[in-house]
C-alpha cells in the first residue's frame, strides 16, 4: 500500500514534504494528522488543503490555527501552507452551509481553534527540537569554511554569519548562541 507521506509527495511533490513538519495528535474525539510548511521554508507555490472527516473544506478555523503559527515564526505577511485532516464527531459539524458542502461550520469553533492551534505549536516545537538534536542546528562551526584570512563561517539555523577575526589586536570578535537567535531571529 501506498503511504500517507507517499500520497502527499506523489500530489504535491518532494519538495513541500521535504520543507514540511508532520502534526498528528489527538485529544478525545478529535484527531488532527498532515504536513505544515516549516515558516521559514518556501515553496514555488502556496497549498491549503483541509479536509474535515475526509471532506475537501474551506474553512477559517483550521486556516486561523495554522496562521497562528506563522504570526510567531514567519516574516510578516507570510502565507501558510498546509494539508491538514482533521477529524471530529460528525454531529459537532455542519457540511450544509453551501450548496458544493465545501464549507463546514463547527458546533464548538473556539475548542476545534485552540486543539489545532496548541496541537500545530507543540508539534512544531517538539519537531524543532528533534531537528536540533540530529543536526546540531543550534550552533556549529563550519571548518571547511575558513578562508585565507582567517575568518570562519558560524551557521545557525540555516543562516551564515562572518566571525571575523581582527589582527590588529589579536582579538576575536564572539558571538554568543544567545547573540545567534536573537540575529536568526531579526533577519
Amino acid at each position: 500500500g501506498i503511504s500517507f507521506e507517499d500520497s502527499i509527495r506523489e500530489v504535491e511533490g518532494d519538495s513541500f514534504l521535504s520543507k514540511s513538519f508532520p502534526i498528528n495528535f489527538k485529544d478525545g474525539n478529535y484527531l488532527a494528522k498532515g504536513y505544515i510548511l516549516i515558516p521559514s521554508e518556501n515553496i514555488s507555490h502556496r497549498i491549503t488543503k483541509a479536509f474535515v472527516n475526509n471532506r475537501v473544506t474551506n474553512n477559517d478555523t483550521i486556516n486561523s490555527a495554522v496562521q497562528e503559527l506563522y504570526n510567531v515564526y514567519a516574516m510578516k505577511n507570510v502565507l501558510p501552507s498546509f494539508i491538514v485532516f482533521f477529524d471530529l464527531p460528525y454531529d459537532e459539524v455542519d457540511v450544509n452551509v453551501t450548496p458544493q458542502k465545501t464549507d463546514v461550520q463547527f458546533v464548538y469553533p473556539k475548542d476545534v481553534f485552540e486543539f489545532l492551534r496548541d496541537g500545530i505549536n507543540t508539534s512544531f516545537s517538539q519537531f524543532m527540537t528533534e531537528s536540533k538534536d540530529k543536526k546540531n542546528l543550534e550552533t556549529s562551526i563550519n571548518d571547511d569554511s575558513e578562508n585565507s584570512s582567517g575568518n570562519q563561517a558560524l551557521v545557525s539555523n540555516n543562516i551564515t554569519y562572518k566571525v571575523i577575526e581582527s589582527r590588529g589586536n589579536k582579538s576575536t570578535n564572539n558571538l554568543s548562541i544567545d547573540n545567534l537567535k536573537s540575529l536568526g531571529n531579526n533577519v
